[in-house]
């Protein structure tokens, strides 16, 4: 079945260009707690928009983060609108059912923090759902290290928060 992507813009604060750059290489080199599917390293490219549609100057912010996850078994990539709340609408089958998760994002800046909102639901409306949600927070140390504390939660479990810390290569 189709599914119907809904993306709704919105406000993004063009106040000054505070927020930090993340692009570049990053190495694992710290873990808390361990945890097995962390990725080892990151590829991160942020594209930041000067101009409006009509050539002129505007005050500068970040558009899109792309980010690539090395994991033991491969890379994973995703492109990210900053700025972007929108989310996955599955189809039906003809028995009424849910054909796929419905899926919601949210991709904004809380100041010098960027934050990463996913959440899936799994399952028929006539029953009880499974939800997983998660949340990546992401920042620059005093030392210029990346700091990403990732929360997961689960229909049924207690949240499980993991900080990791990259340094660039």
């Amino acid at each position: 079945m189709a599914r119907v992507i809904l993306s709704i813009l919105s406000t993004i604060s063009l106040l000054g260009q505070t927020q930090p750059d993340f692009s570049g290489h990053w190495l694992l080199v710290d873990l808390e707690p361990s945890a097995p599917d962390v990725p080892k390293s990151l590829s991160v490219q942020q594209t930041i928009v000067r101009t409006n549609v009509r050539g002129e100057p505007i005050e500068p912010f970040y558009d899109t983060i792309t980010i690539t996850r090395q994991f033991e078994s491969g890379p994973r990539s995703q492109t990210h609108k900053i700025g972007v709340i929108g989310g996955i609408v599955p189809g039906r089958r003809p028995d009424g059912s849910l054909n796929g998760p419905t899926e919601n994002f949210r991709v904004k800046w809380d100041g010098d923090v960027l934050i990463l909102e996913t959440s899936t639901s799994i399952g028929d409306p006539r029953q009880p759902e499974h939800r997983v949600e998660r949340r990546e927070l992401w920042s620059l140390d005093p030392n210029h290290r990346l700091r990403v504390v990732t929360t997961t939660r689960s229909s049924g479990s207690p949240p499980a928060t993991v900080t990791s810390v990259y340094r660039r290569s």
